[in-house]
């Protein structure tokens, strides 16, 4: 998690689908309440099966850099995940 401000704070972890797969997610909370956060997930993208976030953090005012793993079929193992965002 990352607070920007009092009314401005970000979370970034994992949600899992019905078929099993993790795909990243991020969440805002506005000082009254938590809600869904767009992020571009691999997983929805391609055939990435698995991927989450493990930080969050903001780089500069309104800013925001959240970093995690992927995993793709064809590759053994995990690959770095990294989203950034100047909507924060």
């Amino acid at each position: 998690m990352t607070a920007l401000s009092a009314t401005d704070v970000w979370a970034a972890g994992q949600t899992q689908e019905d078929d099993g797969a993790l795909l990243s997610l991020t969440e805002r909370y506005n000082g009254q309440s938590w809600s869904v956060a767009p992020s571009l997930d691999p997983g929805e993208l391609a055939d990435t099966p698995d991927s989450t976030f493990t930080a969050i953090t903001s780089v500069q005012p309104h800013t925001l850099l959240a970093v995690g793993t992927m995993e793709t079929p064809t590759i053994c193992c995990l690959e770095t995940l990294a989203e950034h965002s100047s909507a924060g």
